[in-house]
């Protein structure tokens, strides 16, 4: 068999690298610093070894922590706002008499954190190009986490005539909380869908973490083009 060739193995090792080093810098929001060392020194694979074995290695690190795996490369504020009504009767049926209907309602600024699961992304996705140009396909953005500022809340109830103002009065405010995050997170995944802001906060902060790998690797660090989604951004001009 012949012996691979230097273009060949280098373009390997930065993938490989590159795959290292977008698994540790999710490892370090997730777990802190002590623990990115100790994964750094296993995901940064050694460039005697295959493609296909660096493959495997930088999988196997990432895997290993399931939490660390996902980017965070934006938050959105927002404002949600849920509402529950709950009618009685009585003698439904029969009378038919309302008791009335307890209505809650309730409004909470919160903070929506979002990114690339990096789980899905494959060696198959990053390419370094024969003219330097590393080009990288991500996986589609993500809601990661919704925060609601409880502190914050707003909370405005109506109590129908016939009924108890602290049994019905609070129940509805409960489930009116409760439904919070669902909204929030709706409401995260309805704007990555249609935003373009966030495809560039994620596709800059991508280009942020490879670059020293391009620099180190004697490449040109602004040569760097990143796909999410549908778009396509060339990291060394504005956005297209």
């Amino acid at each position: 068999m012949a012996p691979e060739s230097r273009p060949a193995r280098s373009r390997a090792a930065i993938v490989a690298t590159i795959l290292a080093v977008m698994a540790v810098s999710a490892a370090v929001l997730a777990f802190g610093t002590r623990w990115a060392a100790g994964a750094l020194r296993d995901a940064v694979p050694d460039i005697r070894l295959t493609e296909s074995q660096v493959r495997d290695r930088v999988y196997a690190a990432i895997q290993r922590e399931a939490r660390a795996s996902f980017l965070v490369t934006g938050r959105l504020d927002v404002m949600a706002e849920t509402r529950v009504d709950d009618t009685k009767t009585f003698l439904p049926g029969l009378l038919d008499v309302s008791l009335g209907t307890t209505s809650a309602r309730v409004r909470v600024p919160g903070r929506i954190s979002y990114g690339v699961d990096l789980k899905r992304l494959r060696a198959s996705d990053i390419v370094l190009h024969e003219d330097g140009t590393l080009e990288v396909s991500l996986p589609g953005m993500e809601v990661h986490s919704v925060e609601p500022a409880l502190s914050r809340m707003e909370v405005e109830t109506e109590v129908g005539w016939a009924r108890l103002q602290s049994r019905s009065g609070r129940a509805a405010e409960h489930r009116a909380i409760g439904l919070i995050n669902g909204v929030l997170h709706s409401q995260g995944t309805a704007h990555l869908a249609d935003a373009e802001q966030p495809r560039i906060h994620t596709a800059r902060t991508v280009g942020a973490l490879l670059r020293p790998v391009m620099e180190a690797a004697g490449h040109d660090p602004s040569r760097i083009v990143v796909r999410v989604g549908t778009r396509t951004y060339n990291l060394d001009r504005p956005a297209a």
